[in-house]
Formats: structure tokens, sequence, C-alpha cells
């Protein structure tokens, strides 16, 4: 019985992680910080959500046991299903880049790379700060 009560408690913890941040609690609780925009990241969650549900299914399914019926085996050698598996996985990338990203850097080393792509394109080796220069330091460079 114990061990039903944790898995339940686990699953409920587990699952308050997964959707809490699809819901605008800085908005509910009235906090000067709204938070980011809620309904264009909500499509990138829904994505990110299937892809943890998908997991955490296969996962229980190694984790307790269950047998998964067997499929028939294709007859292609395993180079050409790692090769398969690769270039759709990098058209599924482009695809999450470009339609749920907006073709957006999203890491500080993207757009550092990006500002310092212009400033190389312009025949230039460096640049002056771009106002404000108190913007440009962040928690983690200041």
């Amino acid at each position: 019985m114990r061990g039903r009560i944790t898995r339940w408690a686990w699953l409920a913890i587990g699952a308050a992680l997964v959707l809490l941040p699809a819901f605008p609690v800085p908005r509910w609780v009235g906090a000067a910080d709204q938070g980011p925009l809620w309904t264009p990241n909500l499509r990138a969650w829904g994505l990110g959500l299937l892809l943890i549900l998908a997991l955490a299914v296969g996962a229980a399914r190694l984790a307790t046991g269950i047998r998964v019926p067997r499929l028939p085996r294709l007859p292609l050698k395993p180079a050409w299903v790692v090769a398969l598996f690769t270039v759709a996985l990098v058209v599924l990338a482009g695809w999450v880049m470009r339609s749920i990203f907006a073709s957006n850097p999203q890491f500080t080393d993207e757009m550092a790379q990006l500002l310092q792509a212009r400033i190389f394109a312009a025949g230039r080796l460096a640049r002056p700060c771009p106002l404000p220069a108190r913007g440009w330091w962040t928690a983690g460079h200041g």
C-alpha cells in the first residue's frame, strides 16, 4: 500500500512540475513581472509535454516490465536506420526552429554570435557596446 501512495505522490509532483509552467501564475497573483507572453509559448510547451509524456510511458514500460508486442522486423541494415533517424531528427529540429522559435536565437551564445557576425559582415573587427551598456551585464556575466 505504501508503494502505491509513494508512486501516486511522485506522479502528482511530476504532473505539477510539467503543467505548472503552462499557467500564467504571475498574472493570477498580481506580480509586478507578468512573465513571458503565455499564448505563443503554449505551442512549444505542448510539444515538449507530448515528448515528455511519450518518454515517460516508454520509461514506465521498461521499469515495470510490461511486455510490448513485437513489431515485425524491417529488412533494413542498422546503418540505414541510424541514417534515416538522423535525417528525420535534423528535419524535425529545423522545423521546430523555424515554426516554433521563429528562427530567433534562443541562448546568450547564439545572440553573441549573431552580433559578432553582423560586426564582421560590416567589415569591422569590433564596435562600441550598444546602449544602454548596463543591459549587456546580466546575472551570469556581472
